[in-house]
């Protein structure tokens, strides 16, 4: 058998081959030529991780600051200061929607009828303004209402059967502001019934600052309001009767006895003592502002009361320092002869 021929060499070149370029530029890359020069080297190993001593050392310094912040008196302060302040302002928002709350449901005002009673401490001029507008007819009251005339609520109709129909026989004075009847409840007691004239505007401010006035006091020498009624345009009231008439009938009147001079006293004591209970005890204060004798009634022993408060003033301010100066005349022309002096002047009350 004959030997294998030998395979024929390259022949020898001056330069060898160029190496790829991820060799060329890799560091300790083999120069070896072959199929080996094919390939890239390995990538270089990712960096090492800190040593464990160091990253402890960190995570206890974080620790400690945190924790001295947690600790520090500034922090605490501010920390209870604002847990303080937010628990008064929740407080605070809880008490003004609970007062909220409270007021709005709050139980209004009982609703005024046509012919209404007079409690101690009066209506308001507000509650009678209200009254007057809600005013169509006072026919429709209750029975035990008119059964029970003490209650000081009144209809038309029982003042009408009260005066006799405000007969002429039961007439017992007269002015500008209208006519006084006496007249008598369904239980027998005595009344003087005053009816104003309707539609005046007068007549209108008198009924109200009556019922705004007597219906606030009580007291031996002041007439006593029993009740009023609104009947329409119609406007009465209702007082206690005072059988004896008025000083001025018992002073000026022709026929009429002399009154002597321990009744005189007695009547003017009794006027006096009426009028610094308004003046002095009275809380508010009232100015009656027309005193005269034909306001002064009398009873059958002489005792004075002090009536028609169609004129009075009610001051609100208590303080005893305050003092009232007006310079609108008021009262009776003649009483006060200054009245007529063209110059203006002061009413100094004390």
């Amino acid at each position: 058998m004959p030997p294998p021929l030998p395979l024929p060499l390259p022949p020898p070149t001056s330069t060898p081959p160029p190496l790829p370029p991820a060799a060329s530029h890799s560091i300790g890359a083999p120069k070896t030529p072959g199929f080996f020069q094919a390939f890239p080297p390995p990538a270089p190993p990712p960096p090492p991780p800190p040593p464990p001593a160091l990253a402890l050392t960190a995570s206890k310094g974080g620790l400690a600051a945190t924790k001295h912040r947690l600790q520090s008196p500034i922090g605490l302060i501010v920390a209870s200061v604002g847990v303080t302040v937010l628990l008064f302002a929740v407080f605070a928002l809880v008490c003004i929607c609970f007062k909220g709350r409270r007021r709005k449901h709050k139980p209004s005002d009982t609703k005024i009828q046509q012919c209404s009673s007079v409690t101690k401490d009066g209506p308001s001029a507000a509650s009678m303004q209200q009254k007057q507008q809600n005013v169509t007819n006072s026919a429709t009251v209750a029975a035990d209402n008119a059964l029970n005339p003490s209650s000081g609520i009144f209809t038309y109709e029982e003042l009408v059967i009260a005066t006799n129909g405000f007969s002429e026989s039961n007439l017992i004075g007269q002015g500008g502001f209208g006519y006084v009847y006496k007249g008598r409840l369904l239980t027998g007691q005595d009344v003087a019934v005053k009816k104003l004239k309707a539609g005046s505007r007068q007549g209108e401010r008198e009924f109200r600052a009556e019922v705004e006035t007597i219906s606030r006091v009580h007291h031996k020498h002041l007439v006593s309001l029993v009740g009023y009624c609104i009947n329409g345009a119609e406007r009465l009231l209702v007082y206690e009767f005072v059988p004896n008439r008025t000083l001025e009938f018992h002073l000026h009147e022709n026929r009429q006895p002399v009154i002597v001079w321990e009744s005189r006293l007695k009547i003017a004591i009794g006027s006096a003592k009426g009028l610094a209970y308004l003046h002095e005890d009275c809380s508010p204060t009232i100015i009656h502002r027309d005193i005269k004798a034909a306001n002064i009634l009398l009873d059958m022993r002489f005792e004075a009361k002090v009536s028609d408060f169609g004129l009075a003033k009610i001051f609100f301010d208590e303080s005893p320092s305050i003092t009232h100066i007006s310079t609108r005349v008021m009262g009776t022309f003649g009483l006060g002869p200054f009245f007529s002096h063209p110059i203006p002047f002061l009413f100094l009350i004390l």
